[in-house]
């Protein structure tokens, strides 16, 4: 599936790069990637959602808002949601796989790569835990991903719940459910193959 290019009026997105106000961001020297949701309320009331895509290159940080307001109209609102959808899918397409891609090649040229808490290795993956030592998992433990109120959501055959947990702001947290089911499919291959 293929992204048209479309703009609105500070934004403007198409296969090769992303424009916002006047900052343009390559999506070949794009080094970092996160989005998510805020639901803002006001004396318990909700009045808003704001939505943010955020690009790191080695310029720095464009981060991009889409605020949906209680007081929008519908179809406001529902165009906010397509252009969130539509920079997330175009991300998905043309920045993810490239950085996937190139967080395995590094995890397996034997160096680590961490997101937050966790640390993917070779080997497996580590979860840092605040005042404790990490737990470290082999990739035969590895029960799955989800993304779940805000966050990434890591799995381990046996738990109740999840044993790490990364904010989706964190750059690159979307990527590691794709990253860890790579590797722990690599691993398991390699063993049958054995």
């Amino acid at each position: 599936m293929k992204v048209n290019a479309f703009k609105s009026k500070h934004l403007v997105v198409t296969p090769e790069r992303l424009i916002f106000d006047k900052r343009e961001v390559l999506f070949a020297e794009v080094t970092s990637v996160a989005y998510w949701m805020v639901n803002v309320k006001v004396n318990g009331v909700p009045t808003a959602s704001q939505r943010f895509v955020e690009l790191g290159d080695g310029q720095g940080k464009v981060k991009i808002p889409c605020l949906n307001a209680a007081v929008q109209s519908k179809a406001s609102k529902q165009t906010t949601q397509s252009i969130f959808e539509s920079i997330v899918h175009a991300l998905g397409l043309y920045v993810e796989p490239r950085l996937c891609d190139e967080a395995i090649a590094q995890i397996r040229a034997q160096h680590p790569y961490s997101v937050k808490s966790v640390t993917v290795r070779p080997d497996g993956f580590a979860v840092g835990r605040a005042l404790r030592e990490e737990k470290v998992y082999p990739w035969s433990d590895l029960a799955g991903t989800a993304f779940r109120e805000g966050s990434v959501h890591i799995f381990v055959h046996g738990a109740k719940k999840a044993v790490g947990t990364v904010p989706m702001q964190e750059p690159n947290a979307v990527l590691l459910p794709d990253i860890l089911a790579r590797l722990a499919q690599g691993q398991a291959s390699e063993h049958q193959v054995r």
